[in-house]
């Protein structure tokens, strides 16, 4: 997020000096229609990051994650499926989610999903295949 683009219109390199490495991860989760969006997951580098003051990570209006990477670990994603799961029992729905074949995503050994069902794409199609990375991604970085 706080590296430049490294080309610029002339789709020559826009400087020679080395890319910023700070990073942030977002995870976004929405139903085919729009009508129902999950809390974005975000995961940094810090515990508490310092533009945020004393106020509480969760009062910000998503999921805030951190290790030191700013990467999404399986221990991220299996405590996000678990109440992603119990949220959808709540509501008595059944889905699909479809996930791309990052190594953090697995399929949760120690309990079983009772409301979801995960369904992988295959490997490397993500970008043909995945309804977030045809544009909404692609927009978010763009206004980000």
């Amino acid at each position: 997020y706080r590296m430049p683009p490294s080309v610029g219109l002339t789709l020559w390199p826009t400087n020679s000096q080395k890319g910023e490495k700070t990073r942030l991860t977002h995870s976004f989760c929405v139903n085919g229609t729009r009508s129902d969006e999950r809390e974005e997951l975000v995961i940094a580098h810090t515990r508490q990051p310092q533009c945020f003051g004393k106020r509480s990570l969760q009062s910000l209006g998503y999921d805030y994650y951190f290790n030191k990477k700013a990467w999404m670990t399986r221990t991220i994603w299996l405590e996000w499926l678990k109440r992603f799961n119990e949220d959808m029992e709540r509501q008595n729905c059944q889905i699909i989610l479809l996930v791309d074949n990052c190594s953090a995503h697995i399929e949760p050994i120690d309990y079983t999903l009772k409301a979801i069902r995960l369904e992988f794409l295959p490997p490397n199609t993500t970008s043909q295949l995945q309804p977030l990375d045809s544009g909404i991604i692609r927009t978010f970085k763009a206004y980000y």
